[in-house]
């Protein structure tokens, strides 16, 4: 299924997968499989492993998801970013 929201624009696979894909107009783009990357060309590069997202931000990506609302999982994108800084790997546990 592909919807186009505005200038948004979002793929979503409903078998049982977990994935989301948007991309917006000023370049951000968020892909959420179960682990999150969030990139703006240079500026932005995150990426959160599944297991190592916490459970209010798994929670709003799930909410997201379920709705195919490409506006709440950028909600979402900037909350991490805030939280993270826009440069961020993580993987594993420290």
């Amino acid at each position: 299924m592909v919807t186009f929201i505005g200038r948004e624009k979002s793929l979503l696979y409903h078998k049982g997968v977990k994935q989301m894909r948007c991309e917006y107009s000023d370049g951000t783009k968020v892909k959420y499989t179960g682990s999150l990357q969030i990139t703006k060309g240079q500026e932005v590069n995150v990426f959160i492993k599944e297991a190592l997202l916490t459970d209010d931000i798994r929670s709003d990506l799930d909410k997201a998801l379920y709705k195919n609302s490409c506006g709440e999982i950028r909600n979402v994108a900037e909350k991490v970013t805030k939280l993270y800084g826009s440069k961020a790997c993580i993987h594993e546990l420290k």
